[in-house]
């Protein structure tokens, strides 16, 4: 080769080493999986504080937080819903939701109607009686990947591989 020329010498055990350590990262990821598990988790967390969707729209507030009832939060009448986020992890993939039957109605929006009677009774945050053949509820998203979450996804896959790659022990 003639001019200039930048020459890289590996020691074939080092490097072996490493390969393999980041192989084990890639071919055994479940705790890889559980620890971006626990990023998203985190970030649902955070969209129930910041009361937004994963693309940082704010939630339609409801009537029950307008008014300041019981910490006047959207979506967090009781505490259930934050409280049951859960993830399960299996090898190559990571799943974040809830248990909570409610939890659709208040991702997606949708229409209640009364299956079993004419109509649906209840009472508002405000006092005020309410009979009505159906109720719309908005869609406050609270599942999904925000790009904070997405950032934070790749600091950590990049970390661990980092890692794998730089640590000295054998495998």
């Amino acid at each position: 080769m003639t001019g200039a020329r930048v020459t890289m010498e590996f020691d074939n055990e080092a490097l072996s080493g490493a390969l393999g350590r980041a192989a084990q990262v890639l071919d055994s990821p479940e705790v890889l999986m559980d620890e971006i598990g626990a990023v998203l988790e985190a970030g649902v967390q955070h969209r129930f504080i910041d009361a937004e969707d994963p693309d940082g729209t704010p939630w339609v507030e409801s009537l029950r937080a307008s008014l300041g009832e019981r910490g006047g939060k959207t979506l967090s009448d009781t505490g259930q819903l934050q409280l049951s986020i859960t993830r399960v992890v299996s090898e190559n993939a990571v799943a974040v939701g809830t248990n909570k039957i409610h939890g659709a109605i208040h991702q997606f929006g949708g229409e209640i109607v009364a299956k079993n009677a004419p109509a649906l009774a209840f009472t508002l945050a405000d006092g005020t009686a309410v009979v009505t053949k159906k109720v719309t509820m908005p869609a406050r998203p609270f599942l999904g990947v925000s790009a904070t979450d997405r950032a934070d996804i790749a600091d950590l896959v990049a970390f661990r591989l980092r890692e794998a790659l730089t640590r000295r022990d054998a495998t």
